[in-house]
């Protein structure tokens, strides 16, 4: 086997079967297997491949390259069961990178860069007296986990008179002592991490949460390339998240509705992030990432994009071909760099 791809739980997700298919039809030998399986003795591991009409269980060696369907090494569940796996695939194989950089950190990232324009103003928040103070000085904020996923634990906060109003898209109330407390406790039991709190800027289009998901990849060139830009609209005007009933529209489109004498240069924007984020964060992490969804949101009142976070491991949604045809592109390039 050329390449391993290797997750908790011995389960084909959509992009793991994407990709394995994609490189069957490239001529590139690729496995899927769990942590579980995992010989050390034997240097081996059950797996299964793809034979062209079926999954097939086989034995093979580790592959010398395995590329993981989570962040090894910062994913909590995987450390949690599986650290010994880790640490020993680390050091037997060549474990491709997922390093990316937390919501704070890339915001700081990019304010030291070229991209300073984009970043927004990121800070930490506990308490509930820090979180009525950071409210009280920006007015309209957005609260949300540091390590969240697919929009869970994002509010909004914002003044009303003397008190702080909260909405988590379904309802509006009071911030409370006890409010804040639960809140932070759901973040620790859905190991979400601890909050941060930004500016509310108006990404908002036609009264909903609205941002653009940049799809990049390291692919056949061995650098980053774009596999698909996509307008996110959400249900509601706090999260834009396709997984919490919004849905996806077309770039173009969207931006012609948005603004439309100014949709060529934002257009141009968004490509432009979608290569040079990347760069960024790899100058900043000491673990080089080879895929991220990157989010951008457009404040509508001033027509400026800012880059709102940056995952590792985004949801392939509708383009999973599109990008397990980028992530085999890139097998082949370092397939080929390791025979010279």
């Amino acid at each position: 086997m050329d390449i391993g791809l290797v997750a908790s739980v011995n389960r084909i997700d959509e992009l793991t079967d994407a990709i394995i298919k994609s490189a069957y039809e490239k001529g590139v030998a690729v496995c899927v297997f769990a942590f579980p399986d995992i010989d050390y003795e034997t240097k081996t591991v059950k797996a299964k491949k793809w034979d062209g009409t079926q999954y097939v269980d086989i034995v093979t060696p580790i592959p010398p390259i395995v590329d993981s369907r989570q962040p090894l090494g910062t994913h909590s569940k995987a450390m949690r069961f599986y650290a010994t796996q880790v640490e020993w695939l680390q050091a037997y194989t060549r474990v491709l990178g997922t390093g990316g950089l937390a919501k704070k950190a890339l915001s700081e990232c990019l304010f030291a860069s070229k991209y300073g324009a984009h970043g927004i103003m990121t800070f930490g928040v506990e308490t509930y007296e820090q979180v009525v103070t950071s409210v009280v000085i920006m007015q309209d904020c957005i609260i949300k986990p540091s390590g969240g996923r697919q929009g869970r634990g994002v509010l909004s906060a914002k003044m009303d008179g003397a008190s702080v109003l909260i909405n988590d898209g379904e309802r509006i109330q009071p911030l409370t002592e006890a409010y804040w407390a639960q809140y932070i406790q759901k973040l620790t039991d859905e190991d979400l991490k601890m909050p941060i709190i930004q500016p509310r800027l108006n990404f908002k289009f036609e009264g909903k949460a609205m941002d653009f998901r940049l799809l990049t990849a390291k692919g056949r060139s061995g650098t980053w390339e774009i596999i698909k830009i996509y307008a996110r609209v959400g249900s509601n005007e706090v999260t834009s998240n396709v997984s919490r009933g919004g849905y996806r529209d077309n770039l173009t489109v969207v931006l012609q509705k948005l603004c439309p004498e100014q949709a060529e240069r934002l257009e141009k924007e968004l490509y432009e992030l979608a290569l040079g984020v990347p760069e960024v964060i790899e100058q900043n992490n000491s673990s080089a990432a080879n895929y991220f969804g990157i989010d951008v949101g457009i404040d509508c009142d001033t027509m400026q994009t800012y880059v709102v976070e940056a995952n590792t491991f985004p949801q392939p949604g509708v383009s999973a071909k599109e990008i397990a045809d980028k992530k085999t592109d890139y097998y082949l390039y370092l397939l080929e760099q390791a025979k010279k």
